[in-house]
Formats: C-alpha cells, sequence, structure tokens
C-alpha cells in the first residue's frame, strides 16, 4: 500500500512539474512576444527617420563569394579603402601570423584560387615569406577531401617558394566535416601552427576593431553593414534590440530562464518535427491533385542544389511520367537558405532548342514573374525566389527565402499552408502546360 501511494505521489509531483514548465513557457512566451511586437511598432512609428530594416547587402551579391570578395578586399592594403594594412595586420594578430605583419610586403590578396587538383581556396595571401589560404564556409558544407586538398596545395607552394611559413584558416561556426579533413591531421596541422579555426563572432569582433579605427566615415558604415549581415545572417541572431528585449524577458524570473533553456534544448527537434509535417502533408495533397515527387531526401536536410545536375537535395514534382523538365523546388545553400523554386532538366542538355526554352520561360514568367538574375544555366530553365509573389491570396515575403532565420515558414508548415501553396504552385504550372506539355518533354 505504501509503494503504491508513493508512485501516485511521484506521479503527481512530476505531472506537477511539467504543468509548472508548460506554464512557464507560455509566460515567457506571452511576455517576449508583446515586447517584441511593443519594439517593433515603435520602430515603426520611427522608420522614417531609422530605417532600421535598410541595408546595402539587400541589394547586393550577399553569397559565400560575395562575403569572401568583402574579406579579400578589406585585407588587400592596396584596396579602395585606404587604411592601408589596418585591416590585414588586425587580422594576421588574430590568427597568430605576427611575423607577417608590419614589414613583411604583401604581394598578392586574391578570391578563387585555383590549386593543382582543380580547387578554389576562397581567399589567398601571398607574402614575400609565407603563405595564408582562407576557406570561407558560411553555410555550404565542406567537400570530400577539400581541407585536406587545400593544406596538402599551400605546404606544397610554400616549399617551392622556400618559404618556411604556410597556414590555412577555416572562418567557420562549426567543425570541418571529418570526410573534408580527418581530425587526426587537423589536430597535427593545429600543433605545428598550420590551422587556424576562426568563429564568424571573431570576425565580427575584427571588423568592429576595424572600423574603430577607420579614418573613413564610408568604410566604417561599409564594415557597419557587413557586421550586421553577418550577425543577423550567419550567426542567425535577432535585431540587437529585440534581442535585448528577449533577454529581459527571459532573464525576469528564475521560471522564464528555464523555460528558454527547455525551448533551446527541443528547437531542432521541433524543426525536424515541422519539417516531417510538410513532407506528409505535401506528399498527401500532390497525390491527391495527380502529381508526383520524384525525390525529396535532400530537401528535408536543408541541403543546397548541386547545379551540376539534378540530385537528391529537391522537390521535384512531375505532372507526366515522361518528362525531362520538372518543377523543382529547393535550397541554393546549405542551413535552409535561399528558397527557390522553378523549371529545372533533369540533365544539362535538356531543351538544346532555343524555342521550347523560351517558351517554358515566357509561361513561367507570365505565372511568376521574371526569373531571378543568376543561377540559370543548361540545368535550369527559369526560376526564381519565391518572395514578392502572391499565390491565390498568400504572399511570399522576404522571410521566406531564409527559413533558417525566420519563423514565419515554420509556422505555415504547422498550419499547413505552406504545403498548401506548394500545391497550389504546382497546380498552376501544370495548368499552364496544359496541352503543351511537349515542351516538357525530352528533346528527340
Amino acid at each position: 500500500m505504501c509503494i503504491i501511494t508513493l508512485l501516485n505521489d511521484v506521479t503527481s509531483m512530476l505531472a506537477d512539474t511539467r504543468r509548472a514548465r508548460r506554464d512557464n513557457i507560455d509566460a515567457l512566451s506571452t511576455r517576449v512576444l508583446l515586447d517584441v511586437h511593443a519594439l517593433r511598432r515603435a520602430r515603426d512609428l520611427f522608420s522614417d527617420q531609422l530605417a532600421p530594416e535598410f541595408s546595402l547587402f539587400d541589394y547586393l551579391s550577399a553569397k559565400e563569394n560575395g562575403i569572401s570578395r568583402c574579406f579579400r578586399d578589406l585585407l588587400d592594403p592596396k584596396g579602395k579603402h585606404g587604411q592601408r594594412r589596418l585591416f590585414l595586420d588586425s587580422f594576421l594578430r588574430r590568427i597568430g601570423a605576427d611575423q607577417l605583419a608590419g614589414p613583411a610586403a604583401c604581394q598578392k590578396v586574391s578570391v578563387e584560387q585555383p590549386t593543382d587538383t582543380n580547387r578554389r581556396i576562397d581567399i589567398y595571401l601571398e607574402f614575400e615569406n609565407g603563405l595564408i589560404g582562407i576557406e570561407n564556409k558560411p553555410w555550404a558544407r565542406d567537400g570530400d577531401f577539400q581541407l585536406h586538398d587545400y593544406a596538402a596545395w599551400l605546404m606544397k607552394t610554400a616549399r617551392h617558394r622556400q618559404f618556411k611559413y604556410w597556414r590555412l584558416i577555416y572562418i567557420s561556426n562549426t567543425e570541418p566535416d571529418p570526410s573534408s579533413i580527418c581530425n587526426a591531421e587537423r589536430e597535427q596541422l593545429k600543433r605545428d601552427g598550420r590551422f587556424y579555426q576562426m568563429p564568424y563572432s571573431e570576425v565580427i569582433e575584427w571588423l568592429g576593431e576595424g572600423a574603430a579605427n577607420s579614418k573613413a566615415l564610408a568604410v566604417r558604415i561599409f564594415i557597419e553593414q557587413l557586421a550586421k549581415f553577418l550577425l543577423t545572417n550567419v550567426n542567425g541572431e535577432l535585431d540587437m534590440c529585440e534581442e535585448l528585449q528577449v533577454r529581459d524577458g527571459v532573464l525576469a524570473s528564475p521560471g522564464n530562464l528555464e523555460a528558454a533553456f527547455l525551448v533551446n534544448a527541443a528547437f531542432e527537434s521541433i524543426k525536424r518535427h515541422l519539417l516531417d509535417l510538410l513532407k506528409k502533408d505535401l506528399q498527401t495533397k500532390l497525390i491527391e491533385n495527380g502529381h508526383r515527387i520524384e525525390s525529396d531526401e535532400g530537401f528535408y536536410k536543408g541541403k543546397a542544389a548541386d547545379y551540376r545536375g539534378l540530385q537528391s537535395n529537391e522537390i521535384r514534382i512531375i505532372f507526366d511520367n515522361q518528362q525531362d523538365a520538372m518543377l523543382t523546388i529547393g535550397f541554393e545553400e546549405s542551413g535552409y537558405r535561399y528558397f527557390y523554386f522553378g523549371i529545372a532538366g533533369r540533365n544539362v542538355n535538356l531543351v538544346k532548342s532555343a524555342i521550347p526554352r523560351a517558351e517554358i520561360t515566357r509561361k513561367m514568367t507570365i505565372l511568376f514573374g521574371a526569373s531571378a538574375p543568376v543561377g540559370i544555366n543548361d540545368h535550369w530553365i527559369w526560376f526564381r525566389y519565391p518572395d514578392g509573389i502572391d499565390v491565390l491570396g498568400f504572399r511570399f515575403d522576404e522571410e521566406f527565402r531564409h527559413w533558417s532565420n525566420h519563423p514565419k515558414p515554420w509556422i505555415a508548415m504547422r498550419d499547413g499552408t505552406l504545403a498548401d501553396k506548394i500545391l497550389q504552385i504546382a497546380d498552376m504550372v501544370r495548368d499552364a502546360f496544359r496541352g503543351h506539355m511537349h515542351l516538357l518533354m525530352p528533346d528527340d
């Protein structure tokens, strides 16, 4: 009898604990949302004076190559920033390459430096007495043996030039993939002073130090914009004012703090659950409407597309089993970044005739507007990012371009809206090609 009573007491206590935690999470969510919404309303009132959402990087190429070009120009002592070695020497001191700072002449700063294995190092610096290769990885994963090959090429090049010093810098918030360089080799390179990993938080510190010491206002503004972009789009941090509001809400009580840790621990599981929900919902609705998904594995892992040909990293929707050109939906970069949709073929030789390509482009442009200005090649016929598109009363705004940083796509998964809108896009494309399905068939 005592054991039964004890078990009942433990069960009741656990239920009370779970109930208290749910109440804490509800209270925290309510407080944080109210505070942030109040901040956003106030910011809207003063938007004409503060322009808090305005960023020059919204109008520039802010993908991996674009960021590398920004770093390259800042590291170049002869760059247009006019600050000479300010950024270079600060960077060299951070990576422990003091022997290259100051007197050592920097003879070359370039991007996409080719190696003897047909790879390209993102940023390459050559001094009169040493070499530095920088791999910039804000989102994409490493390729197989990528860092291993970079290290081997830098070592061989340094020996050929009779340089004692060379170093490989890996800018990333995550550890290198073992398929890129094995842990044992990486640790040995670290011990030898040949490898240094720099998280983007340190990159932002480097930028802040340069901005504080720069004499040119234009350079300071540029660096502040670049640092803001890295904070929000790479590190995934909130707007500073919103972050402070969330922080104060979390710290308002021990219960709020506990709730915040519980939510944070479960967040990846929440994302996986919502993606599974989207997958099941979308598959059911597409099949019911006569469509078929050819592949979807990588889409639900947030992989980036491989533009050399269709791989298992996209949702491909077909209307006829003989199709060679398909409605394709995916992400241009890893981490659910640059969500897109368009018409793409199974192989790069699709649609050799200019007439079908032009007809497909015309039909898709009538439906959804002009194609994106970049990324089109023999694989893609037409594609665009969905932000700014209205689909039967639902507007895809900019938050749908980068799923990792915004709640709207996840909310739309939860309530089934996203699956409905992808289905409606598929229906619209199929209806547009009804009677002209030959345009999507193999070129005989």
